[in-house]
């Protein structure tokens, strides 16, 4: 891969059925970043598909209890 190219739309993408999915890992203008609370972690991520059109948004919540002693946060 050429660092230097750049690459069209069909060079990059070369199939009919094309899903697309991001999680958001700091805040941002597309996603929210992982927020960390007392009881466990939220994510906020994007799923696309050409074919169906389909555009979701899945905010999930992750229920960390006992299991996420010892990790720290900081927002700044």
């Amino acid at each position: 891969m050429d660092v230097e190219k750049v690459y069209c739309t069909e060079e990059l993408v070369g199939g009919e059925d094309v899903y697309f999915a991001a999680t958001g890992a700091s805040s941002g203008e597309l996603l929210k970043g992982v927020t960390l609370t007392t009881d466990g972690a939220s994510t906020q991520s994007l799923v696309m598909c050409n074919r169906s059109g389909t555009v979701r948004w899945i905010d999930s919540f992750y229920n960390l209890g006992e299991s996420h002693q010892g990790i720290y946060w900081s927002s700044g």
